[in-house]
């Protein structure tokens, strides 16, 4: 009699529970994205409702959601209950942690901003300036500023470029650097020691086969975005860099001629046009250059 008892007053309970959870199913209603069954979970940052792993997972692919909650997103305080209180909370003290982090990243102390130049960087801008080229620089920790090695020879008034020639080949990018070029060396002179069929790289054989006619040298417009200017291999490498502005050393494009077309080029009369250059008070040690590279390769301010 007694395990009857028992039996009796357990069972009542378990019909409790069950409909509790069936109350709590019933609340989310069916799945958003089958309609077949009753969903089960909320997504954080979309609250697109599911009922699988699968649904959840074509829910991503289709609304192209990372399923991560939206910690700044707008919420009324209808809807603010203490778990959000405490997220954001959270997400504050997130923010004053990060913030301690860079200042005390010793890399991240590295500006040009209103700060004066080292003398040999001085030097080599006042040269550069010379010659009628707009040098800038970037900060000390860029990755660029450090691999740099253009050179001025203040006795012998000898300007040396460092120049990056950039190859586009099926597999890729491919970069060829010359440490140390003399800014009077024929710029066709230069490249032509890349393009020898001798040197049999593998990756460059469609410009061994185009040989030095057959190619074109494009240098990105710093002030113009995807606009390059086309240098003219028959000049000297001071003649090409004149009224252009470099950030730190030229990159030049080795480009096949029967793709020319996929560049937009600025035209011969606009480069001076495009390329001003004011009187030799704007070269001054306290000049005003901020650099920022995303990537150290992505997009790059320049103020001054």
């Amino acid at each position: 009699m007694e395990v009857s008892k028992c039996s009796e007053s357990i069972q009542p309970t378990a019909t409790v529970t069950g409909d509790r959870e069936k109350e709590i199913d019933g609340r989310l209603g069916n799945c958003e994205v089958c309609d077949a069954e009753v969903s089960k979970y909320t997504c954080p940052r979309c609250e697109v409702k599911t009922c699988s792993l699968s649904c959840v997972k074509i829910h991503k692919f289709e609304l192209e959601c990372s399923g991560i909650r939206d910690r700044t997103a707008f919420k009324s305080m209808k809807k603010f209950s203490n778990l959000d209180l405490l997220s954001d909370y959270r997400f504050l003290e997130d923010i004053a942690r990060t913030t301690l982090k860079y200042r005390k990243d010793i890399n991240k102390r590295y500006t040009r901003f209103n700060t004066a130049l080292p003398v040999q960087l001085f030097k080599l801008k006042r040269a550069a300036y010379s010659r009628g080229v707009r040098l800038l620089y970037l900060p000390q920790n860029f990755s660029k500023h450090r691999e740099n090695s253009t050179y001025f020879e203040w006795k012998s008034n000898k300007f040396y470029w460092r120049i990056e020639w950039t190859f586009f080949t099926d597999s890729g990018i491919k970069k060829i650097v010359d440490e140390r070029v003399l800014d009077t060396e024929k710029l066709g002179k230069v490249i032509s020691q890349h393009l020898d069929p001798k040197i049999r790289d593998p990756e460059l054989e469609p410009y061994y086969s185009a040989g030095f006619n057959g190619v074109v040298l494009l240098l990105k417009c710093e002030k113009a975005d995807d606009k390059f200017f086309e240098l003219d291999a028959c000049s000297s490498v001071r003649a090409n860099f004149r009224n252009k502005t470099i950030i730190e050393y030229p990159s030049i494009r080795v480009v096949l001629k029967h793709r020319k077309d996929e560049y937009e080029l600025i035209d011969p009369d606009d480069e001076r046009e495009s390329q001003s250059f004011g009187n030799k008070d704007d070269v001054n040690q306290n000049e005003i250059e901020i650099i920022e590279n995303d990537c150290d390769s992505s997009s790059v301010i320049v103020i001054s």
